[in-house]
């Protein structure tokens, strides 16, 4: 029954999902650029984390609208891929302790 519903709909269901994504990615993205969201401030001009804010927020308004969605998927991809590695990953395997603003 779902999987009838689901090829129903499938291209509704595909365009709710990207600009739910592209939202979430666009609020991640204004909460570093920003301070915006319940952030305890923006981040310091030109540092790393400040770029990361700039890349989600423009990647996220794109895949929202659906406007070069696929590029902006793989930037922002290949952003939280070096994201981990640099912030993350040094904090051990599972080492996400929660966003916060710092001087990358």
């Amino acid at each position: 029954m779902l999987n009838r519903y689901f090829r129903a709909h499938h291209n509704s269901l595909y365009v709710v999902f990207r600009v739910i994504v592209g939202l979430l990615f666009f609020v991640h993205g204004a909460q570093k650029l920003f301070g915006w969201f319940g952030s305890k401030g923006a981040a310091v001009a030109y540092t790393m984390f400040w770029t990361a804010g700039i890349v989600e927020t423009i990647a996220g308004l794109l895949i929202a609208v659906g406007l070069f969605s696929r590029l902006a998927a793989v930037v922002g991809g290949i952003q939280m891929i070096a994201a981990y590695f640099i912030a993350h990953y040094p904090k051990g395997v599972l080492g996400n302790h929660g966003e916060k603003i710092s001087k990358l």
